[in-house]
């Protein structure tokens, strides 16, 4: 970056991945989505530094008619109930922030959803999975942001919000030098630093103003 005089060369891959990929010394920090997992890069000793610093939320998305009905559910547990009996379900797969969100919820729901017949799986990102599902007109868990992004485009709409059990919180992570060999920590804290200041959280929490009249993204402090 100009400000800090660090080279970034970014790897775009699910939260999972990304965190192995520190625990492989393949990279010097991380931005992920699974706080379950960081939880437990953290305690494995594979991170030094972790903020949490930003949210937005997951979706459940689908037809606009609604054929199984999670319209009238009171949850997202509930709503996911609705969908072992009823709709296509597609699931990226990819062990990512996401699909780690979406098998808790299952799991939570008391569904092994897995099993099922109307349950596919893409094995790649949020895009290509939003499209599959729009294709079939069938339903998936998608984060708040892509969704926006891509919702002009498609047909399938946001027909299921739980803000209180489906809040998605970003955080920003270092790897360990002491654990991993290859971690350059020094310039990973001061580029850590650099993303958790005002300056650049500004520029994330008015990220999307322009095109959607909304931020994509949202300080953690300003959860309802």
């Amino acid at each position: 970056t100009g400000k800090t005089g660090i080279t970034v060369k970014p790897i775009v891959v699910g939260s999972g991945e990304s965190l192995k990929m520190g625990e492989r010394g393949e990279c010097d920090i991380i931005l992920a989505h699974s706080p379950a997992l960081e939880e437990k890069f953290m305690a494995d000793g594979f991170g030094k530094d972790r903020k949490s610093f930003a949210r937005n939320e997951f979706y459940i998305v689908g037809p606009e008619g609604d054929p199984a009905k999670i319209k009238e559910a009171k949850d997202v547990f509930e709503a996911f109930a609705k969908l072992d009996s009823s709709g296509v379900f597609i699931s990226r797969g990819d062990k990512s922030g996401t699909h780690n969100r979406e098998m808790s919820v299952w799991k939570k729901a008391g569904v092994d959803k897995q099993a099922s017949q109307n349950y596919l799986v893409t094995g790649q990102g949020m895009a290509e999975t939003l499209k599959m599902a729009d294709e079939k007109q069938a339903y998936t868990l998608c984060d708040s942001a892509t969704y926006t992004f891509m919702s002009e485009k498609m047909k399938i709409k946001n027909v299921f919000a739980d803000p209180k059990n489906l809040s998605n919180i970003y955080s920003v992570i270092t790897v360990n030098p002491e654990k991993t060999k290859h971690a350059k920590y020094e310039p990973a804290k001061k580029l850590y630093d650099f993303i958790l200041s005002p300056e650049v959280l500004k520029i994330v929490f008015e990220y999307g103003k322009d095109k959607f009249k909304r931020s994509l993204f949202e300080p953690l402090e300003e959860k309802k």
